[in-house]
């Protein structure tokens, strides 16, 4: 399954955070979806474009105050950063988290007002409950690892 479209803030406005809601908890606990790739790209052409985009489990997650890129959050499963001259055609994505109940897609442009084209691709997996509660557990930034 794909979900794709534009984020960000849209010309002649002031630059902002942008969040918006991409999965939306359905209550099948042994359903989920792993995320295989985000991708991100300019919607037009701007040699001063520049952005930062991630996927998240959180709906309260934001970049103001938090780091943008923090690989130690079970938040945070996928991330994005470049700009037009440096287009990353697959961003770092976490290969084994699991979706859930939502997911979200922040961003938050840092030099110019255009929107992000994104697109995810998401395969569904069937869950055990064992599965189930560990995957709710890491979307709660739980530590379920080794200290």
């Amino acid at each position: 399954m794909n979900l794709r479209g534009t984020e960000g803030v849209p010309p002649g406005q002031t630059p902002t955070i942008d969040k918006r809601r991409l999965v939306l908890n359905d209550g099948r606990l042994n359903v989920g979806y792993l995320v295989t790739q985000f991708i991100c790209w300019p919607e037009t052409f701007d040699a001063n474009f520049a952005m930062v985009a991630q996927l998240s489990t959180d709906p309260g997650f934001a970049f103001g105050g938090q780091p943008v890129s923090n690989a130690r959050d079970n938040r945070q499963i996928a991330w994005f950063q470049g700009g037009f001259f440096a287009m990353n055609p697959g961003a770092i994505v976490d290969p084994d988290h699991i979706v859930n109940r939502d997911l979200f897609i922040n961003t938050h442009q840092t030099s110019t007002n255009m929107e992000l084209n994104y697109m995810v691709t998401l395969e569904e997996v069937n869950l055990t409950d064992d599965d189930a509660i560990v995957v709710i557990l890491k979307e709660e930034a739980q530590n379920i690892g080794p200290s």
